[in-house]
């Protein structure tokens, strides 16, 4: 479920990817803003994580393709001057924020820019929609936005998820895809798995990654 862009560009044949990695949301969320909501002048945020940075970096060049105008991409933290950013803003005049990174953080600076008199169209990543603490902070949230790196699910879903949240609370933002990934995982060793006389089980690499991509599996996230 690593949705940094180099896990893949690698070009190795043993690495397999669960989801779209960064810069796919990054652009997806641009043409969205662009096309969709619509929005002209986005302000974006992260709290410096290297993914955040990456999505920030993505919706940069692909709202800028589309005559959309990046106004700045900046750090903030919870320790940020709010007043002294609302200030920047009220110079900047963004009709969009996008906000990358924890979920702490940009639960505090949506509440903080809302309450000094933002009013403009509020867009979060991925990371930051799956955190509890954003997502019960309450009246704020009315109108605001999310991307999501999540292919639609599949028919079992829904059966799935009753199951796991009866043997383990509520379903995780990446627990579909870590069961599927063990599943594709458990069969493909099931394949070529050799018990030795000592009892000891011995996995050849080469097979296995020849057979996880021979797996007929439908997974409960498509």
């Amino acid at each position: 479920a690593e949705t940094k862009p180099e896990i893949t560009a690698q070009g190795t044949m043993a690495t397999f990817r669960m989801r779209a990695n960064d810069r796919v949301q990054g652009r997806n969320a641009a043409l969205f803003m662009r096309q969709d909501v619509p929005t002209q002048r986005a302000l974006l945020l992260h709290d410096g994580n290297a993914s955040a940075q990456a999505i920030g970096e993505a919706f940069r060049t692909q709202y800028r393709g589309m005559r959309g105008e990046v106004r700045d991409l900046r750090q903030v933290s919870l320790t940020e001057n709010f007043d002294a950013l609302y200030e920047d803003i009220k110079t900047l005049d963004p009709d969009l924020i996008y906000y990358m990174g924890g979920g702490t953080t940009g639960a505090e600076t949506l509440k903080a820019l809302r309450q000094r008199g933002y009013n403009g169209t509020f867009l979060v990543a991925d990371s930051t929609y799956a955190d509890a603490s954003y997502n019960t902070i309450g009246q704020e949230l009315e109108g605001t936005y999310a991307t999501v790196l999540q292919p639609a699910r599949g028919d079992r879903f829904a059966s799935w998820k009753e199951a796991y949240e009866k043997d383990n609370g509520p379903v995780g933002p990446l627990s579909p895809e870590g069961y599927d990934a063990a599943a594709v995982l458990l069969q493909a060793a099931s394949r070529i798995a050799k018990v030795e006389s000592d009892g000891t089980t011995k996995l050849g690499r080469q097979a296995m990654v020849g057979n996880i991509r021979g797996v007929p599996y439908a997974g409960v996230t498509g």
